[in-house]
């Protein structure tokens, strides 16, 4: 069974769905030839620890690390302006993640079910935080919403059970149903002057 991958740098591009279902797969070497992964390139990698993402790398495609349950941390490259929907759904041992300053969009359910992040630094140019981003994201115990973020949305913090408090900023002016439902531990909120929807 396939343990380790090192992909040539005559490669600028990884397939849909190239690596799916490798469950044995821990280790691959992505050279910065790679300018984009498309959706569902390791869906399912449940052995998959640790990867490099290359700094030439743009965007992380919808479902590209869906279930990579053994995924501990990441570092997501400096030019990357949008992480798909699902790109890190279920990765439940993900506990450090990096956003880069270039990232403008996240996508429906982009981190639902990372139940082990504890503290996310959201990027200052990050538009609005879409339905079900942190869905059951039970160990996070702190987000920092920057001043860039105009709404969130439905579910977008759903059983984000740890959570204790957080600021919302004056940028943001909507908040969606069901948002901060079933947040239990959640004892102070600060809200935007400018909310017209809540």
């Amino acid at each position: 069974s396939l343990k380790y991958v090192s992909i040539p740098s005559s490669i600028k591009s990884i397939g849909y769905h190239v690596f799916e279902g490798c469950s044995s797969l821990k280790e691959i070497v992505i050279p910065n030839s790679i300018t984009t992964i498309k959706s569902h390139s390791f869906h399912g990698c449940f052995s998959l620890s640790g990867i490099s993402l290359p700094s030439t790398l743009t965007g992380i495609a919808e479902y590209s690390f869906y279930n990579c349950e053994s995924l501990i941390q990441i570092d997501i490259p400096k030019n990357v302006a949008v992480i798909a929907n699902n790109a890190f759904e279920g990765c439940k041992k993900l506990s450090r993640i990096t956003f880069p300053k270039s990232l403008i969009r996240l996508g429906i359910n982009a981190f639902y079910g990372c139940t082990s992040l504890i503290k996310i630094i959201l990027p200052s140019y990050l538009q609005n935080i879409p339905n079900k981003a942190f869905y059951q994201c039970s160990s996070l115990q702190e987000i920092l919403i920057p001043n860039s973020v105009g709404s969130i949305g439905e579910h977008a913090f759903c059983f984000c059970t740890s959570l204790c408090s957080i600021i919302v900023p004056n940028s943001v002016t909507s908040i969606l149903n069901f948002a901060f439902s079933g947040c239990k531990s959640l004892s102070s909120v600060s809200l935007s002057s400018r909310l017209g929807t809540i």
